[in-house]
């Protein structure tokens, strides 16, 4: 067995009504042994209330560059999350009703935003997610009923938006899409959006989806065989040889031009 002495560079424990502002966190990644995302990250709140996290910068962390658990009414604003071994952004263990603005998360060696359990009624917006490792964006495990405006979401190593495979009762149901970017992501095995497990309620309107790429990914929109009750609409879509793959039997999947 090994013990270890491992923290956040910045930490709350049970807080509410704080703010965490204009603090670069630098986790010199190098030098330090890796810390989970669910315990630790360069900024992590844990059992917090209408906390905020505003301009700050969390890099270079052996682990998530921003975590927080258990901490209902988040606000980040304005923060840049790059350069973590994992995860960029990490919402998750019933942190419902949180606010991601305006931040740019990038260079981060998993997904750039990893919506965890229970991440529920939240809204995301403005934000770029780009160059990451991994998806873009990966939501599932009850992260239902959130909507995602004006974000980019582009560069990244794997689907640009996915919505993991999960049974019905942990999936991730009711989320909108809407009037986001989302560019050259994924390779010829992927897609900008996949939608996976027992999904349902999904809206996806008035996106701009492309791919500019010599190896462009495979199609702008991936329909697992077990999703349902799915309204794609007024997307504008170039540089994918398809444009919709569906697997599924679903009578309720909506597809408009």
């Amino acid at each position: 067995a090994t013990g270890q002495n491992i923290y956040p560079l910045v930490a709350a424990y049970g807080v509410t009504g704080a703010a965490i502002e204009n603090v670069i966190c630098d986790g010199n990644k190098g030098s330090n042994p890796w810390l989970n995302g669910c315990r630790g990250g360069a900024i992590y709140l844990f059992q917090c209330e209408r906390c905020e996290i505003r301009d700050c910068a969390a890099r270079n962390f052996n682990g998530d560059g921003i975590s927080y658990q258990v901490s209902p009414y988040t606000t980040v604003s304005g923060c840049k999350v790059y350069d973590n071994t994992q995860l960029g952004l990490h919402p998750g263990s019933g942190s419902h009703h949180t606010t991601v603005s305006d931040c740019e998360v990038y260079g981060n060696g998993s997904v750039g935003l990893f919506l965890c359990w229970r991440v529920e009624q939240s809204r995301f917006e403005g934000n770029r997610v780009h160059d990451n490792g991994s998806f873009g964006v990966s939501i599932g495990h009850k992260d239902t009923d959130n909507t995602f405006v004006r974000n980019v979401v582009e560069g990244n190593g794997r689907h640009g938006i996915y919505l993991r495979d999960e049974p019905g009762y942990n999936a991730g149901h009711r989320c909108v899409f809407q009037n986001n970017a989302i560019r050259d992501n994924g390779g010829p095995e992927d897609a900008a959006i996949w939608l996976d497990g027992h999904t349902s309620g999904t809206r996806i309107i008035d996106n701009d989806i492309s791919d500019g790429r010599d190896e462009p990914a495979s199609c702008a929109l991936h329909i697992g065989k077990n999703a349902s009750d799915l309204v794609w609409k007024g997307n504008t879509v170039s540089g994918f040889g398809t444009v919709l793959v569906n697997e599924s039997p679903a009578a309720d999947i909506v597809v408009e031009e």
